[in-house]
């Protein structure tokens, strides 16, 4: 595609236009070669007197041309039978090329960014600090799960966005970015610590702490979650989830997570742990404002529902938990600016990453 041409036209518009085109041109031909052919016979009867009835054709078609070559079992129209037939095929042939090669294509660049919908803006210069929790539901969570879900799928990044809105196309790129969460295991995956079902989730804290594969104290943010079965003291999906920070002050932190991976409550669990850093570091102001001891009780439950697949009591651990967990820890972040109303003239560049169709001439 390195030669090829790439046009903003939609693609059935411009095979109409090389349709006319190639119609155009060969009918130019036709009537350049009647008048030719015309000529010719005049030329030859005044030169010999006579000429073979079979000259005094005006231009054919293809297969007329064909048909009475077959017949005389001889190319009696010479060069411009020759002609006649290559023409023809020309026809037949650029309705197949224009048909099978000029296709529509989505490349990646950059789309005016539409904020007729709803949309999103991150500035720095526009936070307020009131160490709140970001509402884990509603339009603006929507929004930005959303617009992370259509930049992977169209083969984007993963991270903070300076801005989002609802366009299905959105494929961000680096200037799209402001900041990302990068998350890393803890200890072997292949060895987790393991509990047996009866051990209450409080003990298996403490041991996960002893472990230094969590954050406590009183200077840091904790809380759990978890589904139970009525009666039954066992559970499951158990998720820890603690920050080295409680911060309903000014200040960044980390984040680090413990996550139960077997599936049923009568298992014993193994939990595997992750620590997760968002960065770079002149980018973190997006965490000051932000409330961890509250925003963890709040969004443990949505961490616990993302972070296995399947369905009912049947759900497994996720596959890939590094990345569904940043991009849970992204939405967070964004959504925090729910305490602002959207505003158009926050925005600093008007385009965004997206994929785009493109007419695609040979």
């Amino acid at each position: 595609m390195t030669h090829d041409i790439l046009l903003t036209t939609a693609s059935g518009i411009v095979r109409i236009v090389l349709k006319i085109y190639f119609t155009v041109l060969l009918l130019l031909v036709a009537v350049l070669g009647n008048s030719l052919c015309a000529l010719r016979a005049r030329w030859q009867l005044a030169r010999d007197g006579q000429i073979p009835l079979v000259k005094l054709t005006s231009w054919l078609n293809w297969s007329q041309a064909l048909l009475l070559t077959w017949s005389l079992r001889s190319n009696a129209l010479g060069f411009f039978g020759i002609v006649m037939v290559f023409t023809g095929i020309l026809s037949k042939a650029s309705d197949l090329v224009v048909l099978g090669l000029v296709n529509e294509v989505m490349i990646e660049t950059r789309c005016p960014f539409n904020t007729s919908t709803d949309f999103l803006v991150l500035a720095s210069e526009y936070y307020r600090k009131s160490y709140s929790a970001p509402d884990p539901e509603g339009s603006f969570y929507n929004l930005v799960t959303q617009a992370q879900i259509n930049s992977v799928r169209n083969g984007g990044l993963n991270a903070i966005y300076d801005k989002v809105n609802t366009n299905i196309n959105f494929r961000a790129s680096p200037e799209d970015v402001v900041a990302n969460w990068t998350c890393s295991e803890l200890g072997d995956p292949s060895t987790p610590p393991v509990y047996d079902a009866s051990t209450t989730y409080q003990n298996i804290s403490t041991d996960l702490a002893t472990r230094n594969l969590i954050f406590t104290g009183v200077n840091n943010a904790y809380r759990s979650c978890f589904r139970t079965y009525g009666s039954d003291p066992r559970i499951n999906q158990l998720v820890i989830i603690t920050a080295n920070n409680t911060q309903e002050t000014d200040g960044t932190f980390s984040i680090r997570a413990s996550f139960d991976t077997t599936p049923s409550y009568t298992d014993a669990k193994a939990m595997r742990s992750f620590e997760c850093n968002l960065g770079p570091q002149n980018q973190t102001w997006m965490q000051t404002h932000i409330g961890v001891e509250s925003t963890l009780t709040s969004w443990c439950s949505l961490l616990r529902g993302d972070m296995y697949d399947g369905y009912s009591t049947n759900k497994t651990f996720t596959l890939a938990p590094e990345t569904r967990f940043e991009s849970f820890l992204h939405s967070m972040i964004m959504s925090a600016n729910s305490l602002m109303s959207p505003n158009a003239s926050r925005i600093h560049d008007d385009t965004q990453g997206c994929m785009d169709g493109r007419t695609v001439v040979p």
